[in-house]
């Protein structure tokens, strides 16, 4: 006598307990909701947030983008270290400031009239950038809306 249907509920059975795939699924969806959570003035920080490896016990979301850390985190006196950003090898910062629109991206002043306010400003401390966490909100979200038993029914549903 055998049984109809066991080799269909083995297989949905090994879809369920496929750790690493699961894993994979909820690391994209923590890729994709610390994506939209990201600022995104050029792109670049978001489109630097990746799966990283994954395993049958874990996943990895990483952010390749080398400044990703201060935006999350804040610097000066809303960052870790709570104080003033101050020059260490000369008297005063330096960088290149305008109103609205005077700026390309790069920071460089732009030509003619639209670069026309556009200047060195000096300065002996900054306060520093507030952080805009997007990768820790993004990922509880994401584990929020993972509902593994949705994962768990749809996989089992696919592999009969």
């Amino acid at each position: 006598m055998s049984l109809q249907g066991l080799t269909a509920l083995q297989r949905r059975f090994a879809a369920i307990t496929d750790h690493k795939m699961l894993l994979g699924q909820v690391a994209g969806l923590a890729v994709r909701e610390a994506a939209i959570k990201a600022p995104h003035k050029t792109g670049n920080l978001r489109r630097s947030i990746r799966i990283g490896t994954v395993t049958d016990k874990t996943a990895q979301v990483v952010v390749d983008a080398n400044y990703a850390r201060y935006v999350e985190e804040g610097t000066g006196i809303y960052g870790p270290r709570k104080r003033r950003i101050v020059p260490v090898n000369a008297k005063a910062l330096r960088w290149i400031g305008g109103p609205a629109g005077s700026l390309r991206l790069s920071g460089a002043a732009r030509k003619g009239k639209a670069g026309a306010g556009a200047g060195p400003i000096f300065a002996r401390s900054v306060a520093g950038r507030r952080a805009t966490p997007f990768f820790l909100p993004g990922v509880r979200t994401a584990i929020g809306k993972a509902g593994l038993g949705d994962i768990i029914t749809t996989n089992w549903n696919e592999a009969a």
